[in-house]
């Protein structure tokens, strides 16, 4: 994504103090640098800022910031980093307050902060890339990948909760009245290519299957799924075995979590252990291999959990709507995003997605 648009162009110049900033975003890979947007200013008869408004990630997926004028950082927080999946930003500007609206839900907040300038429209607007400079000077590995739908900019704060209930019916929708990609004509670089699509795409959920690629125990499979906001489910019946039996979203829209762990008690190996009160399901399965560590893995072929005679222990499996990174080790990376991926599955065989789109 580089979307480019000249304020300077337009006859009418406003100077924004409280304004709002909102839009669609979907990832596609990450990267080291990610920003959504970047604003300059020039002019004969005001200051110069570079970045005179920005949000991005910068040298780190989770950290991310926003500045605004002189003020540095105007809001710094983390994230839910997602790959593949349509997620909803509105920013909303004061002269003593940021907020950040996630989802439709209030995500961030930032007090007590006073920027004496407005925001005068008369720089030019990037999507999808940081200005080194008011004149260009761009980076391509900084270049943002992925989509942006419906970017809009209003000159008052607005009541985004009220706003998210419009965003998620067409029929409602309106365009911003500082900018719009809707209604304004934009400049796009670097390969950009412009395209429609359903609206009922934008709640789309993509299941997902992680995995926890090495022996641990349920306790720590359970506190680790907690850490990513997950919760545990065990199989108990032979039909969803299958993964895809249970992938199949009903519910496009929802946020409902199912994460799964092949792990059998030690004392009953043909048994799926349904927690750590060593209660068990009804489900047979195929044996260890009569070795004293319990181990699965998925058959490729037919998606579906099921014990071999391991060498390795690839015991549990975490299967959820949302998508949640992992951190790959072993192998050799130039940095910390080179290492996370998110892992995509569909109906035939799990799939991992990282920097590369591999």
């Amino acid at each position: 994504v580089y979307i480019r648009y000249d304020f300077d162009k337009d006859d009418n110049i406003q100077l924004l103090q409280n304004f709002t900033i909102c839009y669609w975003f979907k990832r596609t890979s990450f990267t080291t640098y990610e920003t959504h947007f970047s604003y300059s200013l020039r002019g004969k008869n005001s200051r110069k800022f570079t970045n005179a408004l920005n949000f991005g990630s910068f040298g780190g997926a989770k950290d991310w910031t926003v500045t605004r004028m002189d003020v540095e950082p105007y809001g710094r927080f983390q994230l839910p980093l997602t790959l593949h999946t349509w997620n909803h930003y509105c920013h909303v500007f004061t002269k003593y307050k940021y907020t950040l609206y996630f989802d439709g839900s209030l995500f961030y907040n930032s007090d007590g902060i006073t920027v004496q300038e407005p925001l005068k429209t008369n720089g030019t607007l990037i999507i999808g890339q940081e200005q080194d400079s008011s004149d260009g000077s761009f980076e391509s590995d900084e270049i943002l990948k992925g989509y942006i739908s419906q970017f809009n900019i209003w000159n008052e704060t607005v009541d985004v909760l009220t706003y998210w209930k419009e965003a998620n019916d067409i029929s409602n929708f309106a365009n911003g009245n500082v900018f719009s990609t809707e209604s304004n004509a934009v400049m796009t670089l670097n390969n950009v290519a412009q395209s429609n699509t359903s609206f009922e795409d934008f709640s789309e959920m993509t299941v997902k299957v992680s995995y926890f690629m090495e022996e641990i125990t349920f306790n720590e499979a359970s506190n680790n799924c907690k850490i990513i906001g997950l919760n545990l489910f065990f199989p108990e019946k032979e039909d969803i075995l299958y993964l895809h039996e249970k992938m199949y979203v009903t519910d496009r829209s929802g946020y409902n979590t199912y994460v799964w762990i092949d792990g059998t008690d030690i004392n009953k190996k043909r048994m799926w252990k349904i927690d750590n009160t060593n209660k068990t399901g009804n489900v047979s399965i195929i044996g260890n291999g009569a070795r004293e560590k319990n181990c699965a893995t998925i058959n490729l072929s037919e998606n579906k959990i099921e014990h071999i005679n391991c060498e390795w222990h690839q015991s549990y499996i975490c299967e959820n709507y949302h998508e949640a990174t992992i951190n790959v080790r072993g192998l050799c990376f130039n940095n910390f995003n080179d290492m996370l991926f998110v892992p995509i599955s569909n109906h035939s065989e799990p799939i991992l997605y990282g920097l590369y789109g591999y």
